[in-house]
């Protein structure tokens, strides 16, 4: 099982959240899939980057897209005030410790997705949180190794 969780969590998106919760829920889901034999492979939560709004705000960016029909398009948002990088990081740090703990493996996406800024690389995203076609191919070359070797190949 492949989790990659967190992300909406840091964010507040589904109403208030802790990191103690946050290590909560994917405690459960780690513990629940071991318990069944199911190996896991816990993801580390990706960068965020304001890069879109920043080039928007410029004027150099690309539009934003629109948000529906009769609808005007949807600016771009600084992802960084909603996904605070200290967070991301905390939870990315627990998770890895835990990870070694439970005898789950740990797939690291945010360092080679992530700039010197520490956010998502420019030209990995379109909105700054959401990786893009470039963002996938980082995340699966890290990915993938992990897979073969919880599949003992």
């Amino acid at each position: 099982m492949v989790v990659l969780a967190g992300t909406n969590d840091i964010a507040r998106n589904t109403g208030p959240m802790t990191a103690e919760l946050i290590e909560e829920n994917i405690m459960a889901m780690t513990e629940l899939a071991q318990h069944h034999g199911i190996k896991v492979i816990l993801c580390a939560v990706l960068p965020v980057s304001d890069y879109p709004f920043l080039k928007q705000q410029s004027g150099g960016g690309a539009p934003a897209a629109a948000a529906g029909p009769g609808r005007g398009p949807i600016p771009r948002i600084r992802m960084t005030d909603s996904h605070p990088a200290a967070d991301i990081l905390k939870l990315n740090t627990w998770m890895k410790d835990y990870a070694a703990r439970v005898n789950a493996l740990y797939v690291d996406y945010f360092t080679p997705i992530a700039d010197e800024k520490g956010w998502l690389k420019d030209g990995s995203s379109e909105d700054g949180l959401h990786p893009n076609a470039d963002g996938y191919k980082v995340m699966t070359a890290a990915l993938v190794p992990a897979i073969q070797k919880a599949l003992g190949q």
